[in-house]
C-alpha cells in the first residue's frame, strides 16, 4: 500500500530538505527545526597548484552527502524529532536484496530515501549528461511496471517513475522509523543542536574555515578544458556547494523567525539572528554572483578577488552569530 506523502516544494531547500520535510509531515512533527545545521561549513579539499575548480573545490552546509557521512548528517532526526534513519550502503548489499528492502519498507510504512546520481534519473534535466549528487523518496512499487513510485517534490509536482535496472546505480538509501513520541522540543534543544553542528565542522569558536576558503578563491583559476566542459556553470558541483550555503543561511534565519513567535522570552534575540542570517544568505548569494560574472567574463582574476574579500566580511559577521548562539545557550532559560 503506498505511502501518502505530501508534494511541496520549498524555495531555498535543497533535495534532501524537501525529503525530510515530507517524512517529518508524514509523522506528524514539526519541519521547521531540520535547519539546524544551516550555518555550518565544510571545505574540501584544498586546491593544489593547476588543479581543476569546478568539478574538484566543494563547500559544505547541513549535508555533504557522501556515503559515509549520512548517518552522522541525519542523526539530529532521531534527537530532535525521535525519528530514527537506517543507512544501507549500496556495495554492502546485493542487487535483488536492495529491491527486496525497498519494497518491504514501503509495505511497512516506512519510507525511504534515495541517494541517486542525476546521471542516473530519468526525470532529471541532467539525465545522461551531468554527474550531480541528487535524493528522492520511495513511496510505492509496481512489479507489473518494474518500477519504484517515487516523490521528488524538488522537481515533480506529480510521482515520478524508476526502473528496476536503476536501483544498482543508488550509492545508499536512509529508512525511515517512528520511534516512540518525543516530548516538545525546546529552545535548549534547537541551540544544543546548532552548537554541536558547529563544534563538529570547527566552526563554533571561529570562521577560520571560511577564511581559508577566501584565500584559495582569491587564486583561483578555471582553465578552458573546465568551460566546455561546464558551459551551464549551475552544473558544476562547485557552485552547487556554494548554493547549499546560501540556501542553508536563508533556512536557519527562516526558522529563527519561527522560533520569535514561539519562544517570547526570547523574541529579540530570534529576531536579530533571524536578521542577521538573512543578511549573511544575502552576501554568500553575492560571492556566488561574482565567480558567475569571472566565469562569462573571463575576468575571473578580478571578480575571484570580490569574492574573496566579501567572503573575509562573512566569516567575522558568521562568528558573531555563532557567539550568540553559543552566549544564548548558557542562559538560565530552563
Amino acid at each position: 500500500m503506498a505511502i501518502k506523502l505530501n508534494v511541496n516544494h520549498k524555495k531555498g531547500n535543497l533535495c534532501i530538505d524537501d525529503n525530510i520535510t515530507a517524512v517529518l509531515q508524514y509523522y506528524g512533527k514539526n519541519y521547521e527545526y531540520l535547519y539546524t545545521n544551516g550555518l555550518n561549513f565544510k571545505y574540501s579539499p584544498k586546491l593544489e597548484q593547476g588543479e581543476h575548480v569546478l568539478g574538484r573545490m566543494r563547500t559544505f552546509c547541513m549535508y555533504s552527502l557522501g556515503k559515509q557521512e549520512t548517518l552522522e548528517e541525519l542523526s539530529y532526526l532521531q534527537e530532535l524529532f525521535g525519528i530514527e534513519t537506517k543507512i544501507i550502503y549500496n556495495e554492502n548489499i546485493t542487487k535483488p536484496a536492495l529491491k527486496n528492502l525497498i519494497k518491504n519498507s514501503i509495505d511497512n510504512n516506512n519510507p525511504v530515501c534515495l541517494f541517486l546520481d542525476t546521471y542516473y534519473v530519468p526525470w532529471h534535466n541532467y539525465f545522461e549528461q551531468f554527474h550531480m549528487p541528487h535524493s528522492f523518496l520511495v513511496n510505492d512499487y509496481n512489479d507489473n511496471s518494474n518500477c519504484l513510485i517515487c516523490t521528488d517534490n524538488y522537481l515533480c509536482e506529480d510521482h515520478a517513475m524508476l526502473p528496476y535496472e536503476k536501483i544498482s546505480f543508488c550509492t545508499n538509501i536512509v529508512i525511515f522509523n517512528k520511534l516512540e513520541s518525543k516530548s516538545c522540543i525546546s529552545i535548549k534543544d534547537v541551540l544544543l543542536q546548532i552548537i554541536n553542528g558547529l563544534e563538529c565542522c570547527n566552526k563554533l569558536k571561529n570562521s577560520d574555515s571560511i577564511r581559508e576558503f577566501s584565500d584559495d578563491v582569491r587564486s583561483i583559476s578555471i582553465y578552458n578544458k573546465e568551460k566546455e566542459m561546464y558551459q551551464d556553470l549551475n552544473s558544476s558541483q562547485f557552485l552547487f556547494g556554494l548554493k547549499c550555503i546560501e540556501y542553508g543561511r536563508k533556512n536557519i534565519s527562516d526558522m529563527f523567525s519561527y522560533m520569535s513567535k514561539e519562544f517570547l522570552l526570547l523574541e529579540d534575540k530570534f529576531i536579530w539572528l533571524s536578521q542577521r542570517l538573512n543578511f549573511i544568505s544575502e552576501q554568500w548569494h553575492l560571492v556566488i554572483v561574482f565567480i558567475i560574472k569571472g566565469f562569462y567574463s573571463n575576468k575571473i582574476s578580478f571578480y575571484a578577488e570580490k569574492a574573496a574579500n566579501l567572503l573575509i566580511e562573512i566569516a567575522e559577521n558568521e562568528e558573531k552569530v555563532s557567539h550568540t548562539i553559543l552566549s544564548m545557550y548558557e542562559m538560565d532559560i530552563s
